[in-house]
């Protein structure tokens, strides 16, 4: 048959609960205070001014001002003194603060939904061992419990977090050969374009009102790119090569870009040009760590020798640099999770499989054979790949 089709689908249903809640000022009171510069022994102590707050009559005392936490602490003060001098500005040292007098708590987020996620493929057939085709599929994630819970130290989730919703195209090209050149060799070739579309991406936003950080929703994360999967196999010798090129991984969120273009320091800090689509993500987000090589490029040239009892090759693998540099103001606001910019690198295995008996074999692997100092892609940390590494290993079986 020249056509084959191929339909199905999958439902998902899900539901998560977290047992914490968040607190929030419930209750509040307006509370005028002031500043002293503390002293001990006569000598002043160092560093700033240090609030005073009035006692239950409004009057600012020496009492008063030992019962003052400390910052924003309830822990009392612990600094060390015995006399203090007043704020010299007078009536203009005098400020006003909100300040909590009851507390309550949010409800313990529970999620829940569904889905359903088809999947489609038509395939149209040159013959037997080639053929085009084009895939699509949707899929769901729901949150995770990293993502949908309270309890990181970076981050908290929103309450309405939704579910990632993909929408995947896969168009290519596959060939399978056998016997092509001699009795027994195989000849394999795909090559195909790829989209992934990730429509209420989970990720983590930024908020410079607060400083503080959310797991949150984004509009929409594009990636797209080529992919390349080939290998010739004659049976003394294969040689297997593969490669993948990205042509944009992308995030789009119009109420994030509209957040910092209206930052009151916005002009200042050059994010009043923010556009709606940026490339890899906005400040914060885990995707600037994960932003993949523009192209990577896999091969392995291998033999097998004494009546393929021995197995040995050499594999190369190749990776650029990212597939976009995330310098600009909206990728790197927030002061964290900014991209790690690797180099280019090659890195060399060697590996050699010597099997004695049908039931005992060695192994040895070399990684890494040159010994290239290099930082592996989508690493989250600067820490650098492993250095020459060399494994042996024996196995038998009784």
């Amino acid at each position: 048959d020249w056509l084959s089709l191929t339909a199905g689908g999958r439902f998902i249903d899900y539901r998560t609960r977290d047992r914490n809640r968040v607190a929030f000022v419930s209750e509040s009171r307006d509370l005028r205070y002031t500043f002293a510069r503390l002293s001990k022994g006569g000598q002043l102590l160092p560093g700033w001014y240090k609030e005073w707050y009035p006692d239950a009559q409004g009057n600012y005392t020496y009492d008063s001002l030992r019962a003052t936490p400390y910052g924003d602490s309830t822990l009392g003060q612990s600094y060390d003194f015995d006399g203090f001098i007043p704020d010299p500005r007078g009536a203009n040292g005098f400020y006003t603060k909100q300040i909590p007098t009851a507390w309550g708590y949010k409800p313990a987020i529970r999620r829940s939904g569904h889905g359903f996620a088809p999947y489609a493929e038509a395939r149209f057939n040159l013959d037997q061992d080639m053929f085009f085709y084009v895939k699509y599929a949707q899929g769901w994630k729901m949150p995770s419990l990293f993502e949908s819970t309270l309890g990181n130290s970076t981050s908290a989730p929103v309450a309405d977090l939704k579910p990632e919703k993909n929408r995947s195209w896969d168009i290519g090209f596959s060939l399978l050969k056998q016997d092509l050149w001699r009795d027994g060799d195989r000849l394999a070739f795909k090559v195909a374009w790829f989209k992934n579309d990730i429509d209420n991406a989970i990720t983590r936003r930024f908020d410079s009102s607060n400083w503080a950080f959310y797991v949150d929703n984004v509009d929409n994360y594009t990636v797209s790119g080529y992919e390349l999967q080939s290998g010739y196999d004659a049976g003394i010798a294969y040689l297997d090569l593969s490669a993948s090129y990205y042509q944009r991984a992308r995030t789009c969120d119009a109420a994030t870009a509209k957040r910092l273009r209206e930052d009151p320091y916005a002009k200042w800090s050059k994010l009043d040009t923010t556009p709606d689509c940026v490339d890899g993500g906005f400040g914060t987000s885990f995707v600037n760590a994960q932003n993949p090589p523009k192209y990577s490029i896999h091969s392995t040239l291998g033999f097998r020798l004494f009546d393929r009892r021995l197995d040995t090759g050499i594999r190369r693998t190749y990776n650029s640099g990212p597939t976009h540099e995330l310098d600009k103001p909206w990728n790197t606001t927030g002061s964290t999770g900014l991209q790690n910019i690797y180099l280019p690198t090659a890195i060399y295995d060697f590996y050699a499989r010597w099997q004695f008996t049908p039931k005992a074999e060695v192994e040895l692997v070399v990684s890494n054979l040159r010994n290239t100092y290099y930082m592996d892609t989508l690493a989250m940390s600067l820490m650098p790949g492993p250095g020459r590494t060399t494994r042996l290993n024996v196995t038998a079986r009784f």
